[in-house]
C-alpha cells in the first residue's frame, strides 16, 4: 500500500482463513478444512449503523461490522476472520466472522485504494 495516511489507520491485525473443502475426521465424519490465507494481516475493524425502509415495519436500522484492508489483501466472500487484535495484541472483537461482502474502493484513476469487507459474526468465544 502506498498511501501512508491510510496505512497509519490500519491499527488492527487479523487472520483470514478460507474453506478449502472437506476431509474425514478420525471418526469418519466429514469436516470443513480451512487454510490460513493471511496471518497478522493489517486491517481496521469498525462498526456502522445503516438504516432502510422495511415494508410493514417502517424504518429499520442494523449494525454492520466492517473490515478495512490494504489494496493487495487476499480476501473473498465466505472467508473467515479470526483474532482481531490491536497493536498490543489485545483482542478487539472476540469470535469468528464470515465475510458477506467485499468492495474494492477505487480512486479517481480507477486504481484500488483499499478493500472494505462486511462481516457477520458466526461464532462467539
Amino acid at each position: 500500500m502506498s498511501n501512508a495516511w491510510l496505512e497509519n489507520r490500519m491499527v488492527h491485525t487479523c487472520t483470514i482463513e478460507r474453506d478449502t473443502g472437506t476431509a474425514l475426521s478420525s471418526t469418519g465424519e466429514p469436516q470443513s478444512v480451512g487454510s490460513a490465507v493471511a496471518s497478522d494481516q493489517a486491517c481496521r475493524f469498525g462498526e456502522k449503523t445503516e438504516g432502510f425502509a422495511a415494508e410493514g415495519r417502517g424504518f429499520v436500522t442494523r449494525n454492520v461490522n466492517l473490515l478495512m484492508l490494504p489494496d493487495n489483501a487476499d480476501i473473498e466472500l465466505k472467508d473467515s476472520i479470526y483474532l482481531l487484535q490491536d497493536s498490543d495484541s489485545n483482542v478487539v472483537m472476540a469470535g469468528t466472522y464470515e465475510v458477506n461482502r467485499v468492495l474494492r474502493r477505487r480512486d479517481i484513476a480507477g486504481n484500488v485504494y483499499y478493500i472494505s469487507a462486511e462481516l457477520e459474526q458466526v461464532e462467539t468465544t
